[in-house]
């Protein structure tokens, strides 16, 4: 059973977003003394192109001070962008919502990397199924009979600063592991267009006995 909602920023889901605005605090730090060395190696290829006129030496400082001046270009800009971000992430710290998507489950069935697309899960819950997962399910082994995968954002839902899956409650082993993904008889059938096609369908996993034996 799939539960969406709304709600306030926990105390400790402030805590992370301090914590990584403080990591970016400190990277900002390093990029701004990254540049400054930069600039003055720059300079002192400079010097060197004006006092080396030979025509190897303009090709290598050249081709040096170019790459130089490209990659400063860049941190200068992230430089640039940092602080902005910083001020934004700040703001969401105070005024942020955070958008729940809570999983409740009985059993699953895991299908492993579908479609390049990180862990797909089957779940059952009170004889209801569901298909979750994707993108912001990679690096999800396993569920618990709990789940709830987290978006912090801003008040105005323009932008995703902090996303999570939480896992709680009892350890639930698969009904099965699809360990190669799905056979063409199951993405075929019936049952699986309803899970794609719906948030939930009534059923049980017994009801894909008879395509799982291909996939396995």
């Amino acid at each position: 059973m799939i539960q969406e909602y709304e709600r306030s920023l926990t105390g400790k889901e402030r805590e992370i977003l301090k914590s990584q605005i403080a990591t970016t605090k400190s990277l900002l730090t390093k990029k701004i003394k990254s540049v400054i060395l930069l600039i003055l190696l720059v300079i002192g290829l400079g010097t060197l192109i004006f006092y080396f006129q030979k025509l190897w030496s303009l090709i290598i400082f050249g081709l040096t001070t170019f790459f130089i001046i490209w990659h400063l270009y860049y941190e200068i800009l992230e430089i640039i962008r940092i602080p902005k971000f910083l001020k934004e992430k700040e703001r969401v710290i105070a005024t942020g919502i955070v958008k729940v998507c809570e999983i409740n489950i009985d059993r699953f069935i895991k299908i492993n990397g579908f479609e390049d697309e990180g862990n797909h899960f089957i779940t059952e819950y009170n004889n209801r199924l569901t298909l979750i997962g994707g993108q912001d399910f990679f690096g999800v082994k396993n569920l618990k009979n709990k789940n709830e995968k987290i978006e912090i954002m801003d008040s105005k839902k323009t932008a995703i600063y902090y996303e999570e899956v939480k896992k709680s409650g009892k350890i639930i082993n698969p009904y099965y592991t699809l360990k190669n993904g799905i056979s063409d008889k199951i993405l075929d059938s019936e049952i699986w267009m309803k899970l794609t096609n719906q948030k939930s369908i009534s059923g049980k996993l017994e009801d894909l006995d008879e395509f799982l034996h291909e996939s396995i």
